[in-house]
């Protein structure tokens, strides 16, 4: 999911959202499913280069990478990272305000496609003789380009999800259901071959599959947005009619939670997106990788997080149902708790690994087990955040606050090389040791503060208003 997903009331009552509305497939429009299709394969783009990055840029030149060292490969890293998630704040204002949706999604995904084109034909002609300033210059452009054009495509693609259910309630719940389910396919798919292609075939060929699956989106999205679309995302919202009503005081302490919940989630992200940049390096250099006699390419570890994801997701959403009907559903700061727990027990797992392999390379299950419970700490975070941070948000400044809460994932991914490069100076072992340490100490302080945090609700997770 992504930012400004929640767009204004007085855009989705009005007539141009529901002439989008008309042919439907499995009860949802069939906007949804190709707003979904383009989506997935920007999912696909995306986990495919963010994990192949640290692994290309620390390759040796020998064999096409940069040669770098891991500083600066997991520095370059966390920036991309981090504006890759800061970045569609400033889209979903574009879209709010400038330009309508459908032209920024059309703009946003092209040149996704032409960036990671640009970094698929870099120094392609003689890729074992390293790069020059021509050629890096290329591949950087081409990572720049990801990056605008994620920062257009990703709000104004969610908030047409939203735009496609004007009667909001459950039915939109599940369209969105779907839009995740699309999202977490494309990303499992385009690590497992994007991965596959750039560690054992070639690192053009793993950039260049990127391309294609972009490629394939915009090209549904080009000739189906007219007919299946309708008039959705053709508007800019910001036109429209704004509520004025000044904020109150209660308005301002649910704010206030939205800002608390901001700093943990930063501390989440910083321990979580380590996964694409110390976790890679770690998995590729000191892991056993082989399973019965097949060495498990490094980049495919990054999706049995997504795979616990997608088991997790049904299960806790029973339970959550069953709790509510009791009137014990918890809060989502305490679920946001719970999380961070995970990614301390996931990072305990690995300081057990280091302990029990001195003398040997620990094996790969040991990382599997860890990215397990990533992958429960993800889908008790998420969804969980996203609904609460709008239902805290006043109407007129939902995109906003949810943006922000991007914003702090960012701010915590950019943090991740800060974190990593201490594996530089100390053991493996005394980093995971101190994240395991940092997570379980947030994770309670959070608890503790949590029935605090509910009292500056007002009620707004109990409520229906949101």
């Amino acid at each position: 999911m992504s930012i400004n997903s929640v767009v204004s009331a007085d855009t989705l009552e009005s007539g141009a959202v529901r002439a989008g509305a008309g042919a439907t497939w499995l009860g949802h429009p069939r906007g949804m499913f190709l707003v979904a299709f383009v989506e997935m394969w920007e999912r696909f783009s995306y986990w495919g280069l963010v994990g192949l990055l640290v692994l290309f840029l620390t390759a040796s030149t020998d064999t096409g990478g940069w040669g770098w060292e891991s500083g600066p490969a997991l520095q370059l890293y966390s920036w991309y990272a981090g504006l890759a998630f800061a970045l569609p704040a400033v889209g979903a204002w574009i879209a709010n305000t400038l330009v309508s949706e459908r032209r920024c999604v059309a703009a946003g995904g092209t040149v996704i496609l032409c960036g990671h084109l640009l970094m698929a034909v870099a120094h392609l002609s003689h890729p074992e003789s390293g790069t020059n300033a021509a050629e890096t210059a290329i591949f950087l452009s081409g990572l720049g380009s990801v990056l605008l054009g994620t920062g257009l495509l990703k709000p104004a693609i969610s908030s047409m999800v939203a735009g496609l259910y004007p009667e909001g309630g459950a039915r939109r719940d599940e369209g969105f259901t779907w839009f995740f389910v699309a999202i977490y396919v494309g990303a499992a798919f385009g690590a497992i071959i994007v991965g596959y292609l750039g560690e054992r075939v070639s690192w053009h060929y793993g950039f260049g599959a990127a391309a294609v699956a972009m490629a394939l989106g915009m090209a549904a999205y080009l000739l189906k947005q007219r007919e299946w679309l309708g008039d959705i995302g053709t508007t800019v919202p910001g036109s429209e009619p704004a509520d004025t009503r000044p904020l109150g005081r209660m308005d301002w302490q649910r704010i206030g939670v939205v800002g608390a919940q901001g700093i943990f989630t930063i501390l989440y992200a910083a321990a979580f997106y380590q996964m694409f940049g110390m976790l890679t390096l770690y998995s590729r250099d000191r892991l056993d990788r082989v399973i019965g006699g097949f060495e498990v390419p490094a980049t495919w570890l990054q999706t049995v997080n997504l795979w616990s994801f997608f088991v997790c997701v049904p299960l806790l959403s029973l339970a959550w149902r069953r709790l509510a009907r009791r009137q014990r559903n918890p809060s989502a700061s305490y679920k946001l708790a719970l999380g961070i727990a995970s990614l301390a027990v996931g990072y305990s797992v690995l300081v057990a690994a280091e302990i029990n392999s001195a003398t040997t390379l620990p094996s790969v299950l040991w990382l599997i087990a860890a990215y397990v419970l990533f992958g429960l700490g993800d889908s008790l975070v998420w969804a969980n955040q996203i609904s609460l941070t709008s239902k805290l948000a006043p109407l007129r400044y939902r995109p906003l606050l949810v943006g922000g809460w991007y914003v702090c994932i960012g701010i915590g991914t950019w943090l991740t090389s800060y974190i990593g490069r201490l594996a530089e100076h100390y053991s493996f072992q005394m980093v995971f040791t101190q994240l395991a340490v940092s997570c379980a100490l947030t994770a309670l302080a959070l608890a503790a503060m949590t029935p605090w945090l509910k009292r500056y609700m007002h009620g707004a997770e109990e409520s229906n208003d949101g």
